[in-house]
């Protein structure tokens, strides 16, 4: 296993790197965006989902199933077809069938949002004009955000099963279609958005042994120097930073005028490099 994250260190001779963490982040956002009920029901009552789906898939549930159910839940998440995973993740068709069919059967509205944005796409689709050799389409459409998004058909070639004959033609990728959004509202508006808060609430109060260092994903990285501070001051400025990073879904609605209507739960976890993070109990 890589050891990469063990060159990231605290700048500091006595300091750590903190890591705030936002829970489920992306399907939190893929909840907020099809509004489907029972999705946000199971993230609020802490329902484990993957176990839950192990259990129905497999009859068990281990930690080598699980993960099996975690990466299906985000390639189904993303556009993915039982094709696509069974050959990616090395599992029999059928198995990953009967997994979107219990998904789906459980979030209809999931799947109703996904052939939403589809029919977006191509409803609102146009010849593009940087298509010079063969005619395709292009769309864009707008995130409830303000987000702009910009499909582009692909050429694609398909065996007609009626006549034989392979049939060349322009298509939009649908996993494109799926997966943008999603991660757009999630990790290209809220966390920036948050990120610019903290970093103002750090300079407004002149906190200048924290400093907001880096973004991976759905997680936001500090450095602190523990030198400069009181273990209690210490304690008292990662509860603000926890609070203010919680507060994600009135900020969305402040800046962007998107009501995000779920909670966003944030973990942290404190260590001397990105390689020794250990949960921080606030």
């Amino acid at each position: 296993m890589s050891r990469i994250k063990e060159c990231f260190v605290s700048r500091f001779e006595n300091g750590v790197l903190v890591n705030f963490d936002y829970k489920q982040l992306e399907v939190v956002a893929l909840a907020v965006l099809s509004q489907d009920p029972t999705l946000m029901d199971d993230l609020l009552s802490g329902v484990d989902m993957h176990t839950k789906y192990a259990m129905k898939i497999f009859g068990k549930c281990n930690d080598i199933l699980r993960t099996y159910i975690k990466r299906m839940t985000f390639q189904l998440q993303y556009g993915a077809t039982a094709h696509g995973m069974s050959k990616s993740l090395g599992l029999e068709k059928k198995i990953c069938q009967k997994f979107i069919d219990e998904y789906f059967e459980r979030y209809p509205l999931v799947k109703s949002w996904q052939e939403d944005q589809i029919r977006a796409v191509e409803g609102s689709a146009v010849p593009d004009p940087e298509s010079k050799a063969f005619p395709l389409k292009i769309s864009t459409i707008q995130s409830p955000t303000g987000r702009l998004y910009t499909y582009r058909q692909d050429i694609v070639q398909r065996k007609n099963w009626r006549t034989g004959l392979t049939e060349t033609k322009g298509e939009f990728k649908p996993t494109q279609i799926k997966n943008y959004p999603v991660q757009g509202v999630a990790t290209g508006d809220l966390v920036p958005l948050m990120c610019g808060i903290l970093n103002k609430f750090l300079l407004t109060n002149d906190i200048f042994s924290i400093l907001l260092i880096n973004t991976v994903h759905d997680s936001i990285m500090l450095d602190v120097d523990l030198e400069s501070m009181e273990e209690a001051t210490f304690y008292k400025h990662m509860e603000d930073i926890r609070e203010l990073l919680e507060n994600a879904p009135a900020a969305m609605k402040d800046f962007y005028g998107f009501d995000w209507n779920m909670p966003t739960p944030v973990d942290a976890e404190c260590g001397p490099s990105w390689a020794e993070l250990r949960h921080l109990h606030l």
